[in-house]
């Protein structure tokens, strides 16, 4: 196996590579799981990891949230302190909101995940984790970039975690299936394509 190159993404440093393989022989010894299990192993690690990246997330989010209403409180322009401003409070009261609401969807489905069989999973809850993956990282980036607005110059800059929290979450919009492939499982369990409501809305001629 040999590493090409990094590939330069909006998240430099990387440690993302364009790799080769020559001549690699893998024995059945290294088999994970039965033949022909795969994907089912393949969607077992992709839920788990679309709900870590959710609680990272939130974590991140909040992060921002609460810096920028400490510096808020602190910085006083003209001698008035920013907090004091409804263009400062609204958005973040908005962003405070959902990291609230996301916080307890998020707890609620990472419970559920360990109270079931991985087949379950993804029968029972994948709707509910796509939920949260893109809702949560959608608000990072909207909790990073208010961050860099309410600390102004020097949050645009890298005296600052925002930018980097900015770019390393980004690219969760993207990885372990699109936010788009997140909405449209949404959906179909939604609508009854897939999941549990298939069978009813069948049943019910819908």
């Amino acid at each position: 196996m040999k590493i090409e190159e990094y590939l330069w993404t909006f998240n430099m440093p990387t440690d993302h590579p364009r790799v080769s393989f020559t001549d690699v022989w893998v024995p059945d010894t290294a088999m994970f799981g039965p033949e022909g299990g795969g994907l089912a192993l393949a969607q077992h690690f992709v839920h788990e990891n679309r709900i870590r990246q959710a609680a990272s997330s939130l974590g991140a989010a909040t992060f921002c949230i609460e810096e920028s209403v400490k510096y808020a409180r602190v910085r006083k322009p003209f001698g008035k302190p920013l907090s004091e401003n409804q263009a400062i409070q609204f958005p973040l009261v908005e962003l405070a909101s959902t990291a609230e609401m996301l916080r307890l969807l998020i707890r609620k489905t990472a419970w559920e995940m360990d109270q079931m069989t991985k087949p379950e999973v993804e029968k029972r809850l994948s709707d509910k984790v796509s939920m949260c993956n893109y809702q949560a990282n959608r608000l990072v980036c909207e909790a990073a970039d208010r961050a860099m607005q309410v600390h102004g110059g020097i949050g645009y800059s890298r005296h600052k975690p925002f930018e980097h929290i900015y770019r390393h979450h980004r690219r969760y919009r993207i990885t372990e299936g699109s936010e788009e492939i997140q909405i449209r499982k949404v959906a179909a369990w939604l609508f009854g394509y897939m999941g549990p409501r298939k069978a009813a809305f069948a049943e019910a001629g819908l």
